[in-house]
């Protein structure tokens, strides 16, 4: 309950300061560039909140902690506050002299003289030192440390943190990367024996995939919801805003989701939907009530997964489901 607490201030004051800074959504996130050194600082503080509050993503976080030392670092660095390097730049000026280089030309690495390049290294070694200062300096010690020992890791959660914010990953590939992390929790709550939250997260996987192949064959889908009745028409346009329920009608509407026949038995793809989704939605405490809440979920998960598993043949084969049979 502390815990609880300790985070309901904390997100209360993380949404009181972030309403004085650049951004408050992460969607907003790529106009972080404050060059005043207190407001990074500030900023820095404002971070730690949305932490305690589970606000943002970790890699999110470690990004924008990232990107603040080097803010300071920089504006420091560009202030001249860094004498030490002043005079390794001094070295590499007087050596582009010699060998008859512009001031505004440079070598690639690695392609100018030895001596240069050792400078030119030992410039970057600095300004490394330099970051690791400035993040202890504001606190952030196991970065620090992490720069220190680990550069490369230090290097993958950053650009973990940067894919997440600044990558402009297209819809399609989002809804595959989601479709397969709802299979993946799906089967980790099975394997616990939560099969009422495994079948909630194969309720979720179809709805992925079926909002999938609506967003990669548009034209189908408006064609598909113009056939349905004003009754089962989704209200809107958009299937992002579609209900499973909704997605289901426009599948089969579409042609994408036809009747299976398994040892004479004829299943309607329909019908199969309805089981994933009528599971599914045995998470809402009213349904218990209707149900007498006796119902064996392990079976009724069972019949979820084999019925998933049928549905994205059948989108496999309409050539718009981005993960294939499973």
């Amino acid at each position: 309950m502390e815990d609880l607490v300790a985070s309901a201030v904390a997100w209360w004051q993380f949404r009181e300061r972030a309403k004085k800074h650049t951004y408050v959504r992460q969607t907003d996130l790529r106009s972080f560039y404050k060059e005043d050194e207190d407001e990074i600082k500030l900023w820095i503080e404002v971070l730690d909140l949305a932490e305690e509050a589970g606000a943002l993503d970790p890699k999110v976080l470690f990004l924008l902690r990232s990107i603040a030392a080097e803010r300071i670092r920089n504006k420091r660095w560009m202030s001249g506050l860094y004498k030490e390097l002043k005079d390794i730049s001094s070295q590499m000026d007087s050596i582009k002299k010699r060998e008859g280089l512009g001031t505004s030309e440079y070598w690639l690495i690695g392609e100018g003289p030895k001596d240069w390049d050792q400078l030119n290294d030992q410039y970057g070694k600095v300004l490394d030192v330099k970051l690791e200062e400035v993040l202890r300096e504001v606190g952030l010690e196991d970065m620090a440390d992490l720069h220190h020992a680990d550069r490369t890791a230090y290097d993958a959660r950053r650009e973990q943190g940067r894919v997440i914010v600044f990558s402009k990953t297209p819809d399609l590939d989002k809804l595959s990367s989601v479709q397969k992390h709802f299979e993946s929790e799906s089967e980790a709550c099975a394997k616990a024996g939560a099969y009422l939250a495994a079948s909630v997260m194969i309720g979720a996987a179809i709805e992925a995939a079926l909002l999938f192949a609506c967003l990669n064959d548009p034209g189908a889908a408006r064609a598909a919801r113009a056939k349905l009745s004003e009754k089962d028409r989704p209200r809107g346009e958009d299937p992002k805003r579609w209900s499973l329920n909704s997605l289901v009608k426009i599948a089969f509407a579409a042609g994408w989701l036809p009747d299976s026949e398994i040892d004479g038995v004829v299943l309607g793809s329909e019908y199969l939907a309805d089981t994933i989704r009528g599971t599914r939605n045995s998470v809402h405490p009213g349904r218990h009530l209707e149900t007498g809440g006796a119902r064996d979920f392990e079976h009724a998960y069972k019949d979820s997964k084999a019925a998933y598993i049928l549905l994205k043949w059948h989108l496999a084969r309409s050539k718009i489901s981005a993960n294939g049979t499973s």
